[in-house]
């Protein structure tokens, strides 16, 4: 499990800031790509990256397929993007957008 584990130098304590070693800073900026690459975009579904308290399925409700999947929900062959020809769906005339025109 260790192997998975993915450690961010991002995530500090609050009250302390990061010094102003270049080297830390540049760090600080590749690493996560580093990681990601490393573990795929999933690596926050493997139960040793999960945040204490915080359900799998509330951290990224888009992400689907790739590297490191875990979730089994992983809706099939069905479509991710809005509008397309492959499902019916519709919009829902209680969430549509409501304009307003400004004038002087």
């Amino acid at each position: 499990m260790l192997n998975k584990l993915l450690l961010r130098q991002t995530n500090i304590v609050p009250g302390i800031d990061f010094s102003p070693d270049k080297m830390l800073q540049g760090r600080l900026f590749s690493y996560g790509d580093t990681q990601r690459y490393r573990l795929g975009v999933n690596h926050w579904q493997i139960p040793v990256n999960q945040a204490k308290g915080v359900g799998v399925e509330n951290l990224c409700p888009f992400s689907r397929d790739g590297q490191m999947r875990i979730l089994d929900d992983n809706q099939g062959s069905k479509t991710h993007y809005y509008p397309n020809s492959k499902d019916a769906l519709e919009d829902q005339p209680q969430f549509k957008k409501t304009w307003t025109s400004c004038t002087r």
